[in-house]
């Protein structure tokens, strides 16, 4: 089946933003004094954003008084780095270039703030095989696993949601796919370690080919 739309998470998924996302938090550790975390022990919480980073990094629980002030915080250091060290997965170019070859139609959805996964994407050269970013604050969308990011995803294309597919490395993904009724593919590259449920997932994919086969034998 050649599908009406694919979409896909952005961090963990296209990106690999850990490197970044865990930098950024680190210079906050610096900037205080304490000694910077091992990226490894901050890669699954990449994942999450800044609630778990900044939990990994200062035991800080987002009903803190202190929590707005320190996610600003990471966020401006994380857009101060860019992308300096946060490159496309193996294989994901190919991938959307053969996507594109086959004129199937591409979009993003994350949980990141809209105006970072605009950036991402610009300067990762990604926004170009997009026909749509969405991600957190337009028209009121709430994070996933709630479905809202898909389905203005949908709304803004056009395209039902029994003719989309979406990837994801995380089970709030898959919840929202579910949602959605969207199917959903887990790629296993990215910050999550463990599968989600089997329910949740139709393909679980080890490398982004593994994607396309799932496209085409579908």
């Amino acid at each position: 089946m050649q599908p009406g739309l694919f979409l896909f998470d952005l961090d963990g998924t296209l990106v690999d933003t850990a490197p970044d996302l865990g930098g950024a938090v680190n210079d906050m550790r610096i900037a205080r004094g304490l000694e910077p975390l091992p990226l490894e022990c901050l890669r699954e919480p990449a994942g999450h954003g800044a609630p778990k980073l900044l939990k990994s990094a200062f035991n800080m629980e987002t009903t803190d008084p202190e929590y707005a002030a320190m996610r600003l915080e990471f966020l401006r250091n994380y857009a101060a780095r860019g992308v300096s060290h946060s490159p496309l997965f193996p294989g994901i170019r190919e991938l959307l270039e053969a996507l594109r070859e086959m004129r199937v139609p591409m979009g993003v959805v994350t949980n990141k703030p809209q105006e970072l996964a605009d950036k991402v994407c610009r300067d990762l050269d990604l926004a170009d095989f997009m026909e749509v970013v969405i991600g957190l604050g337009p028209e009121g969308t709430k994070l996933k696993p709630a479905p809202d990011s898909l389905l203005l995803a949908l709304r803004k294309t056009g395209i039902p949601a029994e003719r989309t597919l979406y990837a994801g490395d995380n089970t709030k993904d898959a919840l929202a796919a579910q949602a959605a009724r969207m199917p959903f593919a887990f790629v296993a590259w990215g910050c999550q370690q463990e599968l989600p449920d089997a329910q949740l997932y139709e393909c679980a994919a080890r490398t982004p080919a593994d994607l396309m086969s799932w496209m085409l034998r579908r």
